[in-house]
């Protein structure tokens, strides 16, 4: 890859600092985030909190950044099995979360969340979610030193985003890249003590633009004649005033995140 002047360097050139408490641990666990599994996989089966679906989502994310960190590929096919079954539920979600939807789109919503909640229930009760997560309870710690290594992959992959997203002028798909490269350095740095607070403030904005695209997307789904004709331009339009924000906010933070490289 090419970093932001355009010299070569590979991923293991990057590290970053661990603070001195990780650096003094023996280890990285990784049973918070798999208890967070099991007690929002509760939550959502009961169908009622849209809470539950996305912190199902948000755990198989942390799950898989610790497996980077700690250089395992096993479980990760599982993970995004699982994430991908609780999408449909999490889209129209984010949809009827809105304030003020139009009464006839808000029931075909909840029509579609029955349905969507109900295939998401099939893969709750699939042994292959047992055996995931009784496979991800045994493996083996994860080692500082290992993650300090593989965190600066994660690094220099959101600096690789950040450039693709100067080159296209900030396009959809390239704010998507950068914000699933920025989730991941947040989650390694929760994971290994380090502060997120300014990352979580870039992330928020990206990831309103994703709800926004994910709402537009779920309308279109939906087919014409749902939602009255000014709706998706509503969305729409909040959309384009959404971009420049997050632009800005990168620009602002990029060169934060640059200055995590340990020397």
């Amino acid at each position: 890859m090419r970093n932001i002047a355009g010299s070569v360097f590979s991923y293991d050139s990057v590290r970053v600092g661990l603070p001195s408490c990780i650096v003094e641990a023996k280890t990285i666990p990784l049973d918070r985030w798999l208890r967070h599994l099991r007690h929002n996989l509760s939550i959502a089966r009961e169908c009622e909190d849209p809470e539950g679906v996305h912190q199902v989502r948000v755990a198989t994310r942390r799950i898989e950044t610790w497996l980077l960190l700690a250089g395992w590929h096993v479980y990760r096919d599982d993970l995004r099995w699982l994430r991908v079954e609780a999408s449909s539920a999490r889209d129209v979600d984010v949809l009827l979360l809105r304030a003020g939807l139009p009464k006839r789109l808000k029931d075909d919503l909840t029509d579609h969340r029955r349905t969507a909640y109900g295939e998401f229930l099939l893969a709750a009760e699939d042994p292959r979610l047992q055996a995931l997560i009784v496979g991800l309870g045994a493996l083996p710690p994860l080692a500082p030193t290992v993650a300090s290594t593989r965190m600066g992959r994660l690094l220099a992959k959101v600096l690789e985003r950040g450039k693709q997203v100067s080159e296209e002028q900030g396009s959809l798909e390239s704010l998507h890249g950068l914000r699933r490269a920025l989730r991941r350095l947040r989650y390694g740095l929760e994971l290994t003590g380090g502060s997120t607070a300014s990352l979580k403030r870039l992330q928020d904005a990206l990831g309103h633009i994703n709800d926004l695209a994910v709402a537009i997307r779920c309308l279109d789904d939906l087919g014409r004649g749902i939602a009255p004709a000014g709706f998706r331009a509503t969305l729409q339009s909040e959309l384009s005033a959404a971009r420049p924000v997050a632009l800005q906010l990168w620009s602002n933070e990029r060169d934060r995140i640059r200055l995590m490289v340990a020397p």
